[in-house]
Formats: structure tokens, sequence, C-alpha cells
């Protein structure tokens, strides 16, 4: 694979995100996008809910609240703590009150706990069941700051601790291509295809050893099709990748023929790979 110049490092923690009185998915949480969420007014203790309005009436800090809320004392996957969830709704109403002011949950987290330790935080909480919605919906945020901010997509790649062991099982490498995709139509002039920006992002080696082997064969069913089928596409364009391209493309047909896929789903992997669409109707 030819090599790229890496472009210089950028310092990304999260920032504040209000750019005046924006829609809510740019001043904190959506929200509407995590169903615990969306009923969590009506399951707040009285007692929680009146040191809530105390805290909102006085418009204290969220990371303060969250201090007062001894949440920096909990142990393991704190996405599972339901105080946790109460401070995530403190922060959305504290937004809506102080839209000049506001900040998102995550930017909170990450000036907190740095980026490194957050990323390790919700890649965590993305492997279990009953936090994974919640951790993809902060990272989602996450993505949203960063974007607002202009943040290289390799900086960000770096940033959400993408390990090659299971990079292709993590729910939100998905979200990084459709980054990667907004960002180059943004910055033509800095624009890096999806090959390249792996490369750069796990190495030549890794990048290969993560195609051609790693955890697709092992583990398959942990895995999105949709990111194989993303990588696949970017690797045929690139004639530096066409060895990885083969090797994807077959890793494909002999894992779908072996779980006796169902048409339909290999007619949307044709439509997205056009190059195999025009080779079998010839």
């Amino acid at each position: 694979m030819a090599k790229v110049e890496r472009p210089a490092t950028t310092f990304i923690r999260s920032g504040n995100t209000a750019d005046g009185d924006k829609n809510n998915t740019e001043r904190g949480i959506n929200l509407d996008a995590i169903p615990v969420l969306t009923k969590l007014t009506v399951n707040i203790p009285i007692v929680d809910k009146t040191r809530l309005q105390l805290w909102l009436t006085f418009r204290t800090s969220a990371d303060d609240v969250f201090k007062k809320m001894k949440l920096t004392s909990v142990e393991g996957n704190l996405l599972a703590d339901s105080t946790f969830l109460f401070w995530l709704k403190y922060v959305d109403d504290l937004n809506q009150k102080n839209p000049r002011e506001a900040k998102s949950a995550v930017s909170v987290l990450a000036s907190r706990y740095g980026d490194n330790q957050l990323s390790t935080m919700l890649n965590a909480a993305m492997k279990e069941q009953h936090t994974k919605a919640l951790a993809i919906g902060l990272q989602t945020q996450r993505l949203e700051d960063w974007k607002l901010r202009n943040i290289p997509p390799l900086d960000v790649f770096e940033a959400l601790q993408f390990k090659k062991h299971d990079i292709l099982m993590n729910p939100a490498l998905t979200s990084w291509f459709k980054y990667l995709d907004d960002f180059n139509v943004r910055n033509p002039t800095e624009k890096l295809s999806l090959m390249e920006t792996l490369s750069l992002g796990l190495g030549d080696r890794a990048l290969a050893e993560v195609l051609e082997a790693g955890p697709i064969l092992s583990d398959p069913e942990n895995y999105a099709d949709e990111a194989l089928i993303e990588m696949l596409v970017a690797a045929k364009k690139d004639p530096t990748a066409e060895t990885i391209a083969k090797n994807l493309e077959l890793l494909l047909l002999t894992r779908w023929l072996r779980e006796k896929k169902q048409p339909p789903t290999v007619a949307r992997w044709m439509f997205a790979d056009k190059s195999v669409s025009e080779e079998f109707y010839q």
C-alpha cells in the first residue's frame, strides 16, 4: 500500500458545541434517539428530582453536578448506573436553560476523563447489551461535536481508540465511515480515501491482518456486514489495495454462502459494489 504523508495531529477534546441556540442534537444528547432517556423524567425519584431542580435553578455546572451525584466514585460500567442517566437528563435541561453556554454531555465527560479513557469506557459499554444503545448515542454526539469543529478523520480515528483485534465489530466504525465521507465533502483539498486513512490509523501490516484474517473468520456473527462492504468498495477503487480487495471479496462470498444469506442481502451488496453487478450480469 502506498505511503501517505500523515497530517499534523490535532488535539480534539470535545469542546463547547453551542453556536447560538442550535438544535437539540448540538446542545446535548438527542433524547428522542435513546428510548431509555425519553422515559426518564417519570422514573426519577422525588428526592433526586428536587435536587436536580435546585441545581438547575442555580445553574450549577454539569461537571459540578457530576461530582455532587458521586459519579466520580462509580466503578465498572458508568453508563449502567441509573444516577448517570439522571445526570444526562440534567445536562440536557441545563443546556435548554442556558443555550449560549451549552456543552454536550460527552464534552463534559471528555474534559473529566480525557478522550482516550472516554473511548475505552464507551467501547466497553457498547459490548454490554443493556448499555449499547446509550453508548452509541454518546459516541454519535462526540462525532457531531468533532464535525462542528472540522476535526480531521485520522485524529477522530485515533481518539475513538479502534483496536485491530476488534475494529470490525465496533458499532462506531460505520459512523466513522460517514464522518470521513462528510469531512471529504467539506474539505476537498484535504481529502483522504478510506483505505489511506485506515492505513495511517492502523499501519499497513495491521490493516492487512484485519482485512485478511482478524475476527471476521473466527467470530463472524458479531461483525457488521456494512463495514466490510464499505471497505471492499473502497479497496476496489484503490490500485494499491488490489490484493486486499480480492481477499475481502472472497471472504464475503464464502461467508455468505456458508450462512445461506438471503438473495436480498446479496443484492444489497451487489448494488453497493457496482463492479460485481456488472460482472454478474455479463
